[in-house]
């Protein structure tokens, strides 16, 4: 560390030297110190490309929950620098802002960016369809569904599409869900008591005493 700050005073314009600096701090936790020399980099280098984008990402990282409004413009500096693949993940931290903000115009925005750069992105996709649950019940199913398709044992596309399907009354293949679930976590009771719900809904009493039976010695484990 005492090298790092060496070199940065023998020659304050090195890029990689306040970078790597930063990270140092980034990396043990010291996130006031790392914040303080992404900035420092900012202004010693306005017009180099990667330091740029680099210490917008790892700044904004890092101002995210302390300072989201800062957060948000440095996230859209960064993707104004670099829009392509390689920066999804400037796009995804802005997106989670946008979500706690309640702003979902934007978070829908963000996400549909995401899917263009990856259009398999499973947490965009099984996000996105949490999103339109609330206006779109169809575009909601499509996304579920793209999600499982592009990871299918992604537990999260089905649990939540389970519920979704049983929001809107559609308690077979919610039950479907829940089962899957549960094939994937089999040693958790939730999953079960969950599938013997969709069961007692439908009306299937002799299922649902197995349900009960089941979750009970998961949870005595």
């Amino acid at each position: 560390m005492d090298d790092y700050v060496q070199v940065t005073r023998l020659n304050p314009k090195n890029t990689e030297t306040w970078y790597r600096h930063g990270m140092y701090y980034f990396n043990t936790n010291n996130y006031d110190y790392a914040i303080g020399d992404f900035t420092e980099l900012l202004k010693r280098q306005p017009s180099h490309v990667s330091a740029r984008l680099q210490s917008y990402y790892h700044r904004t990282c890092l101002l995210r929950t302390s300072n989201p409004n800062q957060a948000l413009k440095d996230f859209s500096i960064s993707l104004l620098i670099n829009p392509e693949y390689e920066n999804i993940g400037a796009c995804i931290h802005r997106v989670l802002i946008y979500y706690k903000q309640n702003q979902f115009n934007a978070t829908i925005a963000d996400y549909e960016a995401v899917l263009v750069l990856d259009r398999e992105h499973t947490p965009a996709l099984c996000n996105l369809a949490i999103i339109y649950m609330r206006t779109n019940v169809q575009k909601a199913l499509q996304l579920f569904s793209r999600a499982i398709e592009a990871e299918s044992t992604y537990v999260w596309a089905y649990f939540y599409r389970a519920y979704f399907y049983a929001q809107i009354n559609q308690l077979q293949q919610a039950y479907s869900d829940y089962t899957k679930v549960y094939h994937m976590f089999s040693d958790q009771n939730a999953a079960m008591v969950l599938r013997g719900n969709m069961l007692l809904a439908i009306g299937q009493l002799d299922s649902v005493s197995f349900c009960v039976e089941v979750a009970a010695k998961l949870q005595s484990l």
